[in-house]
């Protein structure tokens, strides 16, 4: 039978759940697929999507599955009845499996350090994050410029100092956002405050963007803590890894602030993330009043208040 619209029969259903990603993007998509070594691939559109051993990993979002059918509906935004009537009307087989041979991971290394962060620092004023927060961070060591590419370089470690994490992000005109190969998400980008409250951003730029408001009040902005997860999912269903391996490592949080894009994904997040915290902590929710997010909300404010010629409170 052949489907219409709105409808499809069992068997199509249970035909396209039997394609993985790999077949269907290699006969009805190449041009998306980008050999990594080792059997696996990611897609040119999400550079963070993994293709290995059958399965398929979002890591930006933190979702995966094994399935076509998963992909075109959780990546792709496609509703059920349309997913599967795509797979089965393109006619598409399934490649023969292919199982790599396993190689051992690399062991996670920082990127080559420059010694001059002159671009990264440049980078970082021209999005609004206050000098002061950039000086903090690069005597931490917990942001660097890397050499040769003079990409900015944001680091995540253990309680112990460790280095455990690295985010890359172009400080040129091509945008580009890499994690280091073996970096442990547990420990992503974070820095440690002094007194009892901890804000959640999406990224390490909102991160620095918000300790900058914080610094543009009073000065104070290293009373909290501060931690960005590398990118929330709208459906992820519990906490992220770097937020219950933070909380578990400094137990005298109490308030936490969730400080996310103003999307659906970091709506989302944010009312999931709450609904899991607000049993034990003090919890509130905050969206940038302008811009997608709190670093175009920064930019904004930066550029009102240098053309005011007058400092505002930036207390939210």
């Amino acid at each position: 039978m052949s489907a219409v619209a709105g409808y499809v029969t069992r068997e199509q259903i249970e035909q396209a759940r039997r394609l993985d990603l790999l077949s269907y993007l290699a006969q009805c998509e190449p041009w998306e697929l980008v050999r990594c070594g080792n059997g696996s691939y990611r897609t040119r559109t999400h550079d963070s999507l993994e293709i290995s051993n059958g399965l398929w990993h979002w890591h930006s979002r933190g979702i995966g599955g094994r399935s076509a059918l998963d992909y075109l509906i959780h990546v792709r935004d496609m509703d059920f009845v349309t997913a599967v009537q795509t797979l089965c009307q393109g006619r598409v087989a399934a490649l023969p499996c292919i199982v790599p041979e396993k190689r051992p991971s690399k062991p996670f290394a920082l990127p080559p350090r420059c010694e001059n962060p002159e671009r990264v620092v440049r980078y970082l004023r021209k999005r609004g994050i206050a000098q002061e927060v950039i000086d903090a961070c690069l005597k931490s060591g917990d942001l660097y410029e890397s050499s040769p590419y003079h990409n900015a370089v944001f680091v995540g470690r253990d309680t112990q100092g460790v280095p455990r994490y690295a985010m890359q992000r172009s400080t040129g005109e091509k945008p580009l956002k890499l994690e280091a190969e073996s970096s442990d998400k547990r420990y992503s980008f974070a820095i440690a405050g002094k007194g009892n409250g901890l804000v959640v951003t999406e990224s390490a730029i909102d991160a620095l963007s918000v300790a900058t408001m914080l610094w543009q009040t009073d000065g104070q902005w290293q009373l909290c803590h501060y931690l960005s997860l590398g990118g929330v999912s709208e459906k992820q269903a519990g906490l992220p890894v770097a937020l219950e391996r933070y909380l578990h490592d400094h137990d005298g949080i109490r308030c936490i602030r969730l400080m996310f894009d103003n999307d659906a994904a970091g709506r989302g997040a944010a009312e999931r993330m709450r609904f899991h915290l607000k049993s034990r902590y003090e919890v509130s929710v905050e969206f940038p009043p302008h811009g997608k997010d709190f670093n175009d909300y920064v930019r904004q404010k930066n550029l009102r208040m240098k053309n005011k010629g007058e400092r505002k409170d930036w207390a939210r």
